[in-house]
């Protein structure tokens, strides 16, 4: 939205000698005015409004991971003792990249992210009746993903950490477990046994942070004294994995031995708009997705062929209406059928010429579709239109009708009765997200 000192739009700003390059009413930005795609990156948002225009929102959340457990301490003793190395932290849990509609969305919206510690806050965006969750990991527990008031996310729990009672951490969450630190074990009078840390769990790599939330390796034991008096401590455990680094591996002090620190959290929000192109006339034609498309987003895709021909007029009455050619449609996902940087092509389908000759075909050449050129007349001297269709929530209503009849040539035959030429065809692309 524009802003203005008295009536002059604001065209600079600064603090102090410092330029600034946004103004914000609370969260919500107010200058300069938002430009799409418009994206909100590890930060956290309060009730801002739902930028104007916007068409929806991609929203990718990952939970941090949990600490790592410090190792215990025990003095020695004369019979036989084990100091349990600390267990490891929970990985975060995530919800990847997944597009919200504007009409599903409330007013205003919010985004948290969450923070590493031993008891991880979660990772969350909500916006009316819609809360999406990736929690952080929760003591060796794994992070739990939800979603209440929209359909069809797709949630992903944290792997859990190496425990006293588990030896192996979990890699199979969105964020692996942590390893657990190393125990130290004596029997008798006997110098103790210092056991290495178990490793933290391996993850895939995210591609929203180009990184893999690894869990953190326990520490190894250790421990200080002669074989009878001393003190013996239990290795740290690794923190967990969260989007961005992975989990942190436990470390040794002069006092104890500290457990690693969880990965951080990662959010993000993409406010798009819907990205429309159309042909711009008939021939060859080719359509390249805008800079902002990435894997996953939409892109439907609506042919029509070109419209007939009016008919000629008679000495006594005026010509047939050209008939409309029908729309043929595809919505493809970019990264499947179309790399989200690849072209589209084929031909556009003229209108038919006077009188009463048919439309020509409008094709797609790497989808292989194609769209015929409608054919005939029909009683009525205008042309007929075509029958809308909807695709992605956008009615299209647009090129291939008939052309009108010709008018009557009169009694003596002397008046031109040719027919109006029929509309050429066209093709009409919307890049979008998921609904």
């Amino acid at each position: 939205m524009p802003v203005y000192l008295g009536d002059v739009p604001l065209d600079s700003a600064a603090v102090g000698a410092t330029a600034a390059s946004a103004i914000y009413l609370g969260s919500t930005k107010i200058w300069p005015a938002v430009t799409f795609p418009y994206v909100i990156e590890n930060s956290n948002v309060t009730d801002a409004d739902v930028p104007v225009g916007a068409t929806g929102c991609w929203v990718t959340l990952h939970g941090p991971g949990a600490d790592g457990a410090d190792g215990p301490q025990s003095s020695y003793s004369s019979s036989a003792r084990t100091v349990q190395g600390g267990g490891g932290g929970g990985g975060g849990a995530a919800i990847p990249r997944f597009f919200i509609p504007a009409s599903a969305l409330g007013p205003t919206w919010s985004l948290t992210l969450g923070t590493p510690a031993r008891s991880a806050s979660d990772s969350r965006f909500v916006s009316g009746t819609i809360t999406l969750t990736a929690g952080g990991g929760k003591g060796g527990d794994g992070g739990t993903a939800t979603a209440t008031g929209i359909t069809g996310v797709t949630t992903i729990d944290g792997g859990n950490a190496a425990s006293n009672a588990i030896d192996n951490a979990d890699s199979t969450g969105a964020g692996a477990g942590g390893g657990k630190g190393g125990n130290s074990q004596k029997s008798s009078n006997a110098s103790p046994t210092n056991f290495s840390g178990i490793a933290g769990g391996s993850a895939t790599v995210i591609p929203a942070t180009g990184v893999a939330p690894n869990g953190g390796n326990g520490a190894k034991a250790r421990s200080s004294g002669s074989q009878t008096s001393g003190t013996m401590y239990g290795g740290g455990g690794g923190g967990g994995g969260g989007a961005y680094p992975g989990g942190g591996p436990a470390t040794t002090s002069t006092v104890s031995s500290v457990g690693g620190d969880g990965g951080a959290g990662y959010v993000k929000v993409e406010w798009v708009t819907n990205h429309y192109w159309s042909a711009p006339d008939i021939g060859s034609w080719s359509f390249t997705p805008p800079a902002w498309a990435k894997a996953g987003d939409l892109c439907d895709v609506i042919l029509i062929g070109g419209g007939v021909a009016g008919g000629e007029g008679s000495n006594s009455a005026t010509g047939p209406g050209g008939n409309a050619a029908s729309y043929v449609t595809q919505t493809i996902t970019l990264g499947v059928q179309l790399a989200p940087n690849g072209t589209l092509s084929g031909t556009v389908g003229a209108g038919g010429t006077p009188n009463g000759s048919a439309g020509g075909a409008t094709t797609c050449t790497q989808l292989g579709l194609s769209a015929a050129g409608a054919t005939g007349t029909s009683a009525g001297q205008a042309g007929k239109t075509p029958t809308p269709v909807t695709v992605g929530g956008t009615t299209y209503a647009d090129f291939g009708a008939g052309g009108d009849g010709g008018p009557s040539k009169g009694i003596f035959g002397l008046g031109n009765g040719t027919g109006a030429p029929g509309q050429r065809g066209g093709v009409l692309i919307c890049v979008r997200g998921a609904s």
